[in-house]
């Protein structure tokens, strides 16, 4: 993670997550939330609290066959992109990781 990189995250209010199935079907799926919520936990780790969503599930099936994941990190105001490959997990009853990537604005 570099300084630059960190900077570029705290703006963004979206984001795109790519998954694929276990037999390498790609799904993308659209994330978004206040301007900072995709969090830097430490240098090789991003952090996002999950909202309801529309309840298919795909991504979370996705990624409890096949842990590889894509973000593209769009701004679309300044025409800047960002593309990062590795892997991702879900991780509930963490309440130390819950409130660390808590909105405090956001009663969600």
């Amino acid at each position: 993670m570099t300084p630059d990189l960190a900077e570029f995250l705290s703006g963004l209010d979206m984001f795109y997550l790519g998954t694929a199935s276990a037999e390498g079907q790609p799904y993308i799926q659209y994330r978004g939330g206040s301007p900072g919520f995709l969090r830097v936990l430490d240098e090789q780790t991003l952090g996002f609290a999950d909202f309801s969503s529309n309840h298919q599930y795909i991504t979370l099936g996705n990624l409890s066959e096949n842990p590889r994941a894509f973000l593209f990190l769009m701004d679309y105001a300044n025409s800047q992109r960002v593309k990062l490959w590795g892997t991702a997990r879900v991780v509930e009853e963490d309440p130390a990781l819950l409130e660390q990537l808590r909105d405090p604005e956001y009663p969600g």
